[in-house]
């Protein structure tokens, strides 16, 4: 597996175990994603969604194995999701990776509950921070867990057994917008089975700015 990044990106930054590390993405990159997604057995890929109070969760099975969880909104807190998450895993209780749409509270607060129940190999974020208790709580969860959060924008990539995850957007301006559902993760998630492009609610100036035909 491999995560490939723009020649502007070559450091990228890890908050583990309360300490901010920076690596050249070379060694780092390889070593953390073999961690996440060796030894997985083959599968044909899959796409789940499920809604809830919080808003949507969107679980991707991809072939070769690995899971991809895009936010918790829609499977933290109901019996009845989390059940149907469990047997989307297969009765597993390890996500690879966990993307944060977008700071919005319910996108990332109920993976806190989460992790009670489930390991995780990374989260993935667009490198915003809320100045909130709730925030602050996730991330001392977090550190104490040893997973990686890796900020992530326009220009990054996974590649993976077959898939591919682009993600689109933020670009440093929309990273950075006033309003922060401009800095919601854009990606575009295929391989033989499907195309998907997953939007987190950008508005429609970032739409627009990606419908754009030169990108």
């Amino acid at each position: 597996m491999e995560m490939m990044r723009t020649p502007m990106a070559t450091f990228k930054k890890f908050k583990t175990a309360g300490l901010i590390v920076l690596l050249l993405f070379t060694l780092t990159d390889g070593y953390l994603w073999y961690e996440i997604f060796s030894k997985k057995p083959a599968t044909a890929p899959r796409h789940y969604e499920w809604t809830g109070k919080g808003g949507t969760s969107q679980l991707f099975v991809l072939q070769g194995g690995a899971n991809v969880l895009i936010d918790a909104g829609g499977v933290a807190g109901g019996t009845a999701t989390s059940s149907s998450l469990d047997a989307a895993l297969g009765g597993a209780t390890y996500i690879d990776i966990a993307v944060i749409g977008n700071m919005e509270e319910a996108s990332w607060d109920g993976f806190s509950a989460m992790m009670d129940h489930y390991s995780f190999g990374a989260f993935l974020y667009n490198g915003r921070e809320p100045a909130t208790g709730e925030w602050r709580a996730f991330l001392s969860k977090v550190r104490a867990k040893h997973i990686p959060l890796v900020t992530i924008g326009a220009g990054d990539s996974i590649h993976y057994a077959g898939n591919t995850i682009d993600f689109l957007s933020p670009d440093t301006e929309f990273a950075h917008s006033p309003d922060p559902k401009d800095a919601g993760l854009v990606e575009h998630i295929t391989n033989s089975a499907f195309q998907m492009l997953i939007t987190a609610d950008v508005g429609k100036n970032v739409e627009d700015f990606l419908a754009e035909p030169a990108r």
